[in-house]
């Protein structure tokens, strides 16, 4: 009898260190931690309206267990053209400066599925002097290339949601829509967890 309480014991205790010898979790801990840096330009073509317009833009982030990339993304949407509701024609001017997170499904592979969400606080400037803070939301999802291990090119196709528009004879649909983006992303992964 005495042997099997001593054995419970001992397993007992076995477990209950083994229990409080976990480490916390944590979001980057558990992504791999930090693996690599990159920075970027992107190029976008999309519609506004019945136009169909080109702009580009910059990205940079740091990248956790080479899948997760966290940074920032700027864009400026540069005199474009739009019909408003009286059907007359403006130009505008769309600068975002936002949140930037993108994740990468088997990023070992040369070429591999990504999906990135871009959240900003953009402003909006018509040619007539109007201004306005928006909110914008832009998910993608593309393919990317493993070029180089230092460059990486990528192709994707999203949409630009625009909520937040106070701007006379103009709605937040007016100013969304969806868009490709060519992007090429340089930089280096110095981690070898995959």
């Amino acid at each position: 009898m005495q042997k099997i309480g001593l054995l419970t014991a001992m397993v007992a205790l076995f477990l209950t260190n083994h229990l409080f010898a976990q480490r916390e979790q944590t979001i980057f801990k558990n992504a791999g931690g930090l693996s690599g840096f990159w920075a970027g330009t992107n190029y976008y073509g999309s519609n506004f309206g019945e136009q169909y317009g080109t702009y580009q833009g910059g990205f940079w982030g740091f990248e956790f267990g080479k899948s997760l990339l966290i940074g920032g993304n700027h864009y400026n949407i540069n005199d474009e053209r739009l019909n408003n509701k009286n059907n007359t024609t403006n130009r505008f001017n769309l600068k975002s400066n936002g949140l930037l997170v993108s994740y990468a499904l088997h990023p070992e592979k040369a070429i591999h599925p990504n999906l990135t969400l871009v959240a900003s606080r953009a402003t909006l400037k018509l040619n007539d002097g109007s201004t306005d803070k928006v909110f914008t939301i832009e998910p993608t999802i593309g393919a990317e290339a493993n070029v180089m291990r230092w460059c990486h090119v990528s192709v994707n196709g999203g949409y630009r949601f625009v909520t937040g528009s106070k701007l006379a004879n103009f709605n937040d649909t007016d100013f969304s829509g969806a868009f490709v983006e060519a992007k090429l992303k340089f930089g280096w992964s110095w981690s070898n967890s995959k």
